[in-house]
């Protein structure tokens, strides 16, 4: 015969087990979700969003080269004090380790990104940039991407990706043949609150006739939601 003060333990002890891992899928529930919430509001990008690259704080968020291929690329992405619009800091293409806006004539689409998480919307991107490149055979291209799309450097053909996401600004997409800073203005529309990627491609074929001109380079980069007047320069 089994003892009753042990069946009454064993019962006592399974209804407190049972509570306890109820409180305790409750809790991991409630910190999940906290968890998730703090996330999306770190993820969430402050309007406007600026980027002056002065910052590391701000611009360290950016990738660079992009992809395994970016490693044989002659010409990469730095952030560094060759040019300015402000500051002293920009983002350019660079084949002296950063020193001068140079590029070789090597044929390379780098990447250059960041990723940004806007609320469901319409909204004003804008930047200053300046590229001498090559006219219509070297220079920029400004993509907007979801971030589950793979955005990495090509040394060999155009990535997949720039067909379909590359911005236009007052109808051109490719950006070149600038020798004085310009800003440049486009509308990104938001169908839903997701994260995306705004990605620079400099894209450079392997003409000779590109030697010694001087490469692409991008300051003050502005997201403003419309409505409340678009970027203009800082």
């Amino acid at each position: 015969m089994k003892n009753p003060f042990v069946l009454k333990q064993v019962f006592l002890f399974h209804r407190y087990a049972i509570h306890n891992y109820r409180e305790l899928c409750v809790a991991l529930l409630l910190l999940l979700f906290a968890f998730t919430l703090r996330i999306h509001a770190q993820s969430y990008v402050s309007l406007p969003y600026f980027e002056g690259f002065e910052d590391t704080t701000t611009y360290g968020s950016w990738v660079l080269n992009a992809g395994p291929n970016a490693s044989k690329a002659e010409n990469k992405w730095y952030i560094s004090t060759a040019d300015a619009f402000v500051g002293d800091k920009s983002l350019y293409i660079s084949s002296d380790e950063g020193k001068t806006l140079s590029y070789k004539n090597t044929q390379i689409y780098n990447i250059a990104y960041t990723e940004i998480f806007l609320p469901k919307g319409v909204y004003d991107l804008s930047f200053t940039w300046k590229c001498e490149g090559e006219l219509g055979a070297d220079g920029l291209y400004v993509c907007w991407v979801s971030s589950k799309m793979p955005t990495n450097s090509s040394v060999t053909s155009e990535p997949t990706f720039i067909k379909n996401t590359k911005l236009s600004f007052d109808g051109v997409d490719f950006l070149c043949g600038s020798k004085e800073w310009k800003t440049s203005t486009t509308t990104l529309t938001q169908q839903s609150t997701t994260m995306y990627k705004l990605v620079f491609v400099w894209k450079n074929d392997a003409s000779s006739t590109a030697v010694g001109l001087p490469s692409v380079v991008i300051d003050n980069i502005q997201i403003g939601a419309q409505g409340c007047g678009k970027p203009e320069n800082v």
